[in-house]
């Protein structure tokens, strides 16, 4: 019984250090950005397909929004276009 103990504690322990490392990594190491919007269409032939996202960061120079747009049948071969950051009073 004490080792299974010891063996259930341990897994805990481990599972509590991971998540505060991994805490620290996303507060101060990955960007600060929210995905604000993000749609998609398709044409009403239902032959063609359009993805819109925009993505809002705390330093403007990190924010983007992208266009993905194809052919159904064709997916691979889709087409993207990225904009570059927003402007500064955005």
């Amino acid at each position: 019984m004490s080792l299974a103990l010891k063996t259930i504690v341990g897994v805990f322990a481990v599972r509590g250090v991971a998540y505060t490392v991994l805490w620290f990594y996303a507060a101060f190491f990955l960007p600060h950005c929210m995905l604000s919007y993000a749609a998609q269409a398709t044409s009403p032939t239902g032959k063609y397909f359009a993805f819109y996202q925009h993505s809002v960061c705390q330093d403007p120079d990190k924010s983007r929004s992208e266009v993905l747009i194809g052919n159904v049948e064709y997916r691979n071969a889709s087409s993207r276009w990225r904009f570059g950051a927003l402007p500064k009073w955005a």
